[in-house]
């Protein structure tokens, strides 16, 4: 028996996914501070909307808009939520613990899914600990009780940490507790992951503060205001995928837009790799991936944990292998 196989081919155009690193984050601080902003556009994925209910539980109405395709997130007086539901997002719970505490609140932690209050999170309680709040031991579904209460907040260092959303989540701490003016975290070592502390950076800055993020820590200065509207750059860890079967596709072209070229997103990465091997071109703000000879890939897990099984797929399909560290 002889089986022969045709390479099918990819092409078309795609728009981008909202990047939920950036639409939680923005989400999130718009619950807390003055002033109606529209977050857009918001593609809607589980995260996002537990995000809006954190929001929602804290007072404010996140209405969804038809015509812009984002969030209209305008809150009231704010008001501390008795209870929170984080669902099955981690970075929603971590990011929402760092606000609440700003906030001053005493509040119940509950999610759908038992597995996630048993994510790492250590670093984080220590950190807020450090700052006045107390935690309540574990209940029987393993999600905690936060008394911020009496918080007073000041300057932590960042050392042995599983998670860079711990830092992000302090970040949010000081920007809205008023511990600014200098310094608020010390890194002692690299945190995992550090782009994702420039994503939360740069949702800060479009909130009017003035962050720095170097290797020593981060600086905070100013005051979080209301930008009026957030636009959310697309997510390059969705379209990884599609672009990478794409680009090992002969005669494939797929057009993709809504990403940000200048993007922090780890997983950029990808595009990067893609254009060194001649696969991916922008034209304006579009990228355009074809498909064609490549070379091996090697990613950086640590940094950029989603493209591994990405860098897998292209190892298996290409001479050079693909290669994780």
């Amino acid at each position: 028996m002889i089986l022969s196989f045709s390479s099918p081919r990819l092409s078309g155009s795609l728009v981008a996914p909202s990047s939920k690193s950036y639409s939680q984050r923005a989400i999130l601080l718009s619950s807390a501070i003055g002033g109606e902003t529209l977050v857009t556009p918001v593609s809607g994925c589980d995260d996002e909307i537990v995000s809006e209910g954190v929001a929602r539980a804290a007072g404010g109405s996140s209405i969804r808009e038809e015509g812009s395709g984002g969030v209209r997130i305008t809150p009231p007086d704010f008001r501390c939520p008795g209870s929170v539901y984080v669902g099955e997002s981690g970075t929603t719970y971590r990011l929402a613990m760092g606000l609440l505490a700003a906030m001053g609140c005493t509040v119940d932690f509950n999610g759908g899914e038992p597995s996630l209050s048993r994510r790492p999170i250590g670093w984080l309680l220590e950190a807020l600990s450090r700052c006045g709040v107390s935690f309540s031991p574990p209940k029987g579904d393993g999600f905690l009780r936060m008394d911020a209460s009496r918080v007073l907040p000041s300057p932590v260092d960042a050392a042995a940490m599983e998670s860079s959303q711990f830092v992000s989540s302090m970040m949010l701490f000081y920007a809205l507790s008023g511990q600014r003016g200098g310094t608020v975290i010390r890194f002692l070592e690299r945190p995992p992951s550090m782009e994702y502390v420039e994503v939360t950076a740069e949702v800060l800055r479009s909130f009017g503060m003035r962050v720095g993020v170097t290797g020593k820590g981060v600086e905070m200065h100013g005051d979080v205001r209301s930008p009026g509207t957030f636009h959310v750059e697309g997510d390059y860890s969705s379209v990884s995928f599609i672009v990478s079967a794409t680009s090992l596709l002969d005669g494939s072209e797929v057009r993709v837009s809504g990403l940000n070229r200048q993007s922090v997103q780890p997983d950029s990465a990808l595009v990067r790799w893609l254009e060194r091997n001649g696969l991916a071109v922008w034209d304006r703000d579009v990228l355009v991936v074809s498909g064609g000879s490549t070379g091996g890939i090697e990613v950086d897990a640590d940094r950029t944990p989603d493209l591994a099984p990405v860098a897998a797929a292209i190892g298996i399909s290409t001479v050079e292998g693909g290669q994780g560290s």
